[in-house]
């Protein structure tokens, strides 16, 4: 009987050893993952200036993250992983009518990759505690550069673009746009902390944005800023207080326009590109002859498009200019490629994220849903200029407004000088 017992004993010894063994090993992986991801979006924004770099710490945090899911034997696909991996399948399956095949397999390798990724992301902000993280890693990663690009720009030699390149190795457009979306992340962070060294965080990267000379890095946080207060509906006393602040921003704006005259004459050509519809800047011209092009081609080719990646080659090779390049819009690009099945296949998840987060916002008008409404109004606005469906930070971004949009939200309400904390 006492042999019994005994035996009895040491199996359960025997599980607490390993169940805490698991425990241990599911810590240390976990702490790889976070570190992993940091590197990685400090890599992607331009620390490492490194190619090799960016595959490495991509693997990395995908490896592992997949490492975790066959760990805990369970992957959580969610609508939003659904819906890129269809429109993944489809935009490869475009080899098959494409114009220029080659084109295609150059980008299959990206929008396989990107999907991982977005199941990797998906899986790893799952937990409430991990959407303040990753939040907190995309601002971290874009101080560091913002900091990296500050001591190294006056040392550098070349124009604009040749100095950010050569610092961050990235086009300093997407540097700018994406720490477009950083500040408007620590706008967030100092709205749910009331922390007001968030808000200090936002002059380096806020001062990157301005030598980069990029009109959209610049307009994403100021846009990004308004729409926050504006759905927030503030008090006439607190809309003042940031109307104060916003004026400043405008001084010192408008100083340094006054400074950088060359960055002024660029944002006199949008204004007047916009309301007047005229230009003689030859980055708009070329964009507005893109969108040209690319409505030809959806013309002839409106249900399939031409092929994955084929509008560089069709502007290469069956224009009169010689030179192979993206739309630089998101929406000509995929109508393009992909046809009118390509395009509602991809902005389905925008609308269907937008109408659910509008429903959300007339029943409550949280701070997450807010933010969450502000990135993807950002995103529809500034996808025509940018091209985003192949962009692990674009993607980040509109996975983090997602996983917002699921968020319980907690509500504060008062009775009788009494505060009662309900969960919906």
């Amino acid at each position: 009987m006492k042999e019994e017992i005994n035996f009895g004993k040491n199996l359960q010894m025997n599980e607490i050893i390993k169940n805490e063994k698991k425990i241990k090993k599911s810590s240390l992986l976990e702490k790889f993952i976070d570190i992993s991801l940091l590197i990685f979006l400090c890599v992607k924004t331009g620390i490492g200036n490194s190619q090799a770099l960016e595959y490495i710490t991509f693997v990395m945090f995908v490896g592992s993250m997949m490492l975790k899911i066959l760990f805990l034997g369970k992957v959580k696909i969610s609508k939003y992983v659904l819906w890129y991996f269809l429109f993944s399948a489809y935009a490869t399956t475009s080899y098959l009518w494409a114009l220029d095949k080659s084109s295609v397999l150059k980008t299959i390798p990206i929008v396989i990759a990107l999907l991982l990724f977005c199941i990797a992301i998906y899986n790893y902000i799952n937990e409430d505690n991990k959407i303040e993280k990753i939040i907190k890693y995309f601002i971290v990663a874009n101080l560091f550069t913002s900091v990296r690009i500050i001591l190294l720009f006056g040392a550098s030699t070349g124009s604009i673009v040749d100095k950010i390149n050569n610092i961050t190795g990235i086009y300093f457009n997407t540097v700018a746009q994406v720490m477009g979306f950083s500040i408007i992340l620590l706008f967030y962070m100092y709205k749910i902390h009331n922390n007001k060294l968030l808000l200090l965080a936002i002059i380096p990267q806020f001062y990157v944005v301005l030598l980069t000379e990029s009109r959209k890095g610049l307009i994403i946080p100021l846009i990004g800023i308004v729409i926050m207060l504006f759905l927030e509906k503030k008090t006439i006393k607190k809309l003042l207080k940031y109307i104060i602040v916003i004026m400043i921003c405008i001084v010192i704006l408008f100083n340094f326009f006054k400074i950088n005259s060359e960055f002024s004459e660029k944002m006199k050509q949008l204004y007047t590109s916009i309301i007047i519809g005229q230009t003689d800047d030859w980055s708009i011209t070329l964009r507005n002859f893109f969108i040209e092009v690319g409505i030809e081609i959806f013309k002839d080719n409106p249900i399939k498009g031409i092929g994955l990646n084929n509008f560089a080659y069709y502007v290469g090779n069956h224009t009169g200019y010689t030179e192979e390049r993206y739309s630089h819009n998101n929406y000509i690009e995929i109508i393009s490629c992909l046809g009118i099945i390509g395009l509602l296949l991809y902005y389905s998840m925008h609308i269907y994220l937008m109408v659910k987060l509008i429903k959300k916002f007339m029943i409550n008008k949280d701070t997450n849903i807010i933010l969450a409404m502000t990135l993807m109004i950002i995103v529809l606005i500034f996808d025509w200029g940018i091209v985003s469906y192949s962009g692990c930070m674009y993607n980040i971004v509109i996975l983090i407004a997602y996983k917002l949009s699921n968020k319980d939200n907690i509500v504060i309400m008062e009775e009788n000088d009494d505060k009662k904390i309900l969960e919906k």
